[in-house]
């Protein structure tokens, strides 16, 4: 057994390797961590700022360098930006410099990037001009023997920490945006290189489809062509994809009603639902969910079940409206008892969850029939 290597102590157990999920963005926060570590310890006065100013550097330079290949990983997958192998070879590269020009070009598919991008580039440039390869607070000394920061004399660790933590900011928004558009683009709701929010966008300025013969339309739709660089044939894909979108739809007022689940259905399983909230506690807890899968089972068949399952978990996780008809197919494997016990009868807030996710999927006539 290694004696410096090893597992020991439950509560002072790390986890690496295979014992969990671990990549770019582990790594990347325990380097942050690590310079919150080292800044609270130098104004307590605990170190040498003069030697710890090189760890320091160092942890918050690979800091940026593995939050930004994390990113490139999952960005990637969301538009195929780089084939397999360029990806790879550039995560192996540690040049700052180079990972941020590969950085902004892989986010030019999507325009949420680009305020982002441009508040970070200032940061960026001030550690690829000290140290673009991470080498500068490793060593003194390069390969050819000549002396790492010679052309500077001092380094003000307040403002170093203000600006690190400046930056810090703008890159968690950065991840935060790329994973919020890794769920987006799985979805497949793009077209003519507008992304999920801009065809919303669009959406939501185009006048109601009852006004859509009037002259007015044809100078609105000039207007949207030019703002958003589309051709008139561009512009029409959108807008048929619009007018087919359950949740666009109801934007320009025209309603896609989902099929799974008449109104009647609906305000019955509200009604008995609300009585098993009243219920519980006055009766044996098994007696009474036993009694509601019975009575639920025999009322609503097994799709409406399911849609009502699958409403309910959009509403709770605020998934997309697209997510309604993979999930519901999903959903058609299980029993009627597991549906009923994991998704309607799981906890008190059902109801308010399934009226979250009628307004997500723009279901406007069930929920006319609720309130």
């Amino acid at each position: 057994m290694n004696k410096t290597f090893h597992a020991k102590r439950i509560d002072f157990n790390a986890c690496v390797g295979n014992n969990g999920e671990i990549d770019f963005e582990t790594y990347a926060l325990g380097y942050l961590d690590s310079v919150k570590a080292i800044m609270v310890a130098t104004l307590r006065h605990e170190t040498v700022i003069d030697t710890i100013i090189f760890p320091l550097v160092y942890s918050a330079r690979h800091y940026i360098e593995l939050i930004l290949k994390h990113q490139l990983q999952h960005l990637a997958v969301i538009k195929n930006i780089f084939d397999v192998s360029n990806t790879y070879k550039l995560l192996a590269t540690h040049e700052i410099s180079t990972i941020w020009r590969e950085y902004r070009n892989a986010t030019r598919f999507d325009k949420r990037y680009k305020v982002l991008i441009k508040n970070a580039k200032s940061y960026i440039a001030d550690f690829s001009q000290i140290d673009d390869n991470g080498e500068a607070f490793r060593y003194p000394y390069s390969k050819e023997n000549n002396q790492y920061l010679s052309n500077l004399y001092c380094i003000d660790i307040i403002d170093f920490w203000k600006r690190f933590e400046e930056l810090s900011k703008i890159l968690l928004e950065l991840n935060s945006l790329t994973f919020q558009l890794i769920g987006e683009y799985k979805q497949r709701s793009f077209l003519c290189n507008k992304s999920r929010q801009e065809i919303k966008e669009i959406a939501e300025i185009l006048p109601s489809i009852k006004e859509w013969k009037n002259d007015d339309f044809i100078k609105e739709k000039e207007k949207i062509k030019n703002q958003y660089s589309l051709t008139t044939n561009q512009l029409s894909q959108i807008i048929s994809f619009i007018k087919s979108h359950r949740e666009f739809s109801l934007l320009i007022d025209s309603e896609i009603i989902i099929p799974d689940i008449k109104p009647s259905e609906l305000t019955w399983f509200i009604k008995v639902y609300s009585q098993y909230l009243e219920t519980r506690g006055k009766k044996r807890y098994v007696d009474l969910i036993n009694e509601m899968i019975s009575k639920i089972s025999r009322k609503l068949k097994k799709r409406t079940i399911a849609s009502l399952a699958q409403i309910y978990e959009i509403g709770y996780f605020l998934l997309y409206s697209e997510e309604y008809d993979k999930g519901i197919e999903s959903k058609m494997k299980e029993t009627k008892t597991d549906l009923i016990w994991d998704y309607l009868l799981s906890n008190g807030i059902v109801k308010d969850k399934i009226i979250l996710g009628l307004k997500i999927m723009g279901q406007k006539t069930l929920l006319t029939k609720i309130s």
